[in-house]
């Protein structure tokens, strides 16, 4: 694995402030739990309900191992066999027959512990003062079993889809979350959390707190993992506070700037800090994002402890030889240069949203210049250093150069006005044989930011000129293996 970037990139239009991360940190509270772990858990997942159960017992265990997942039933459970289950779903007759429980059709789901009184007479935390852990009090104690009912009659219907879910529920939100209320875990109605009540789309993640409060409560089984997320979205402080991430303009000329908002960062695994932490914006043909797609900002923390939000718009750039067409704006996060093996909370694609529904956000990209006259050149040879380095003057200047020895390196020379953002793009040969690098650099030759990413992965980055007044920067494109005569790499230089 190749190295990776330790300085804060300055994405932001605002002063390095910006990215700093939320010192307030939370951790969920329970009441009660299983007396041993891991506790066997039995799923019955019925027609349509497919992975629903098992995916969200799997996802608890990823920060501790606090369940062992038994046979999959073929039927629905039942109360008082000591043994706890989660019937994916149930209809309201069997509810009713079978638990004693009425279920009405604006119920998502319910968790029923035995004894009931074990899991406390509260509901949220913040009602007890908000403690970090198990209240006094309360009357805590553990239970022999815990069973989930997920109601097959809920008006909107169900999906077990992570991008199809327009209009229906999904499944592994109220799983995860109902599930998580056998643990002991009781309803977070100020923080972000799987534990409070939030739309499909934003609740089907264990987040920092939750993991924090699993790790916590359940020491003995709690796991070292690594865990970098990256949500489109930001959380407020009560019920259903999504805001979620969004771009504009939906229209823009090849070179020209998008402005993203509304992002969420956090570490959620068990490391005090994460090193390396970086945020890669990418471009893409359709709304699977992946590290395939062009490459057009990025944002990263040297060290990342807790958690962060977005506080102003992130300027990203088309880059100038785009071709005309609809696109979509998504991100991929990665510690140390790899994406961790959390995979759900690696990356994100911006989407519409209305109501409980999200489509895909589409960015119409047309020829033109935009962001500068659209500006061809070729790099020119000796450019080895600062001194000697190509001059682009012109925003939206695409670049076209070659890394030629071993010992090649090439320098250009930009003047960015005050208060603007620098965008480069690294359009870099699609072979697995080279790997360039780009790197930005202060008048006095001082390191900035830069990006790193593996072998034919496009590079990209954006600083902000905070100062009022135009500065000088030195733009380095290098090898970290192999060169080519004939395999140019492209840069598109903005601001």
């Amino acid at each position: 694995m190749k190295k990776t970037l330790v300085s804060l990139v300055l994405l932001l239009i605002a002063v390095s402030p910006a990215l700093a991360q939320n010192s307030a940190d939370w951790h969920g509270c329970w009441c009660g739990g299983y007396s041993t772990s891991p506790k066997t858990v039995y799923c019955y997942e019925g027609s349509g309900f497919s992975g629903g159960c098992t995916s969200q017992i799997n996802y608890w265990n990823t920060h501790a191992g606090v369940f062992s997942l038994g046979a999959n039933l073929s039927a629905i459970g039942a109360p008082g066999n000591g043994k706890s289950e989660v019937n994916c779903p149930i209809t309201t007759s069997q509810a009713s027959s079978v638990y004693g429980y009425s279920m009405q059709s604006s119920l998502y789901g319910v968790a029923l512990m035995e004894p009931s009184s074990a899991f406390g007479n509260f509901n949220e935390c913040e009602s007890i003062g908000s403690p970090n852990g198990q209240p006094s009090g309360q009357g805590c104690t553990t239970w022999t079993q815990a069973d989930v009912l997920i109601n097959a009659s809920f008006s909107s219907g169900w999906t077990t889809s992570y991008t199809a879910y327009d209009g229906k529920a999904v499944v592994a939100t109220t799983v995860l979350h109902e599930v998580g209320h056998t643990l002991g875990f009781h309803h977070v109605f100020q923080h972000f959390s799987t534990m409070n009540y939030m739309e499909d789309d934003s609740g089907w993640f264990v987040t920092r707190i939750d993991a924090n409060s699993v790790r916590d409560h359940y020491p003995t089984v709690a796991k070292s993992v690594t865990d970098a997320a990256v949500y489109p979205f930001k959380y407020g402080s009560s019920q259903y506070a999504e805001t979620y991430a969004t771009f504009s303009p939906t229209s823009v000329a090849a070179g020209g700037t998008v402005s993203v908002s509304n992002l969420r960062v956090e570490n959620v695994g068990n490391a005090s800090s994460l090193s390396n932490v970086v945020v890669t914006f990418y471009l893409s043909t359709d709304s699977s994002i992946t590290t395939s797609d062009t490459a057009i900002g990025t944002m990263s923390w040297s060290s990342f402890s807790t958690w962060w939000e977005s506080s102003s718009a992130i300027n990203l750039t088309v880059p100038t030889g785009t071709t005309a067409g609809t696109y979509y704006i998504g991100g991929i996060v990665t510690v140390n240069g790899s994406q961790d093996s959390v995979s759900l909370n690696n990356s994100f694609v911006v989407r519409t949203r209305s109501g409980s529904s999200g489509t895909p956000r589409a960015l119409t990209v047309s020829t033109g210049g935009g962001g500068g006259g659209g500006t061809t050149m070729n790099e020119t040879e000796s450019n080895n250093s600062r001194t000697y380095a190509n001059v682009v003057s012109t925003s939206g200047t695409q670049v076209t150069g070659y890394i030629s020895s071993s010992s090649d390196v090439d320098y250009f020379k930009v003047t960015i006005p005050g208060k603007k953002t620098l965008s480069v793009a690294v359009t870099v040969p699609a072979t697995t044989s080279i790997d360039y690098d780009v790197r930005l650099y202060n008048s006095s030759g001082s390191y900035l930011t830069g990006s790193e990413q593996d072998a034919g992965i496009n590079e990209a980055f954006t600083y902000y000129n905070s100062s009022s007044s135009s500065r000088v920067y030195y733009i380095k494109v290098y090898r970290y293996t192999g060169y080519s005569t004939t395999l140019p790499y492209v840069m598109t230089v903005s601001w």
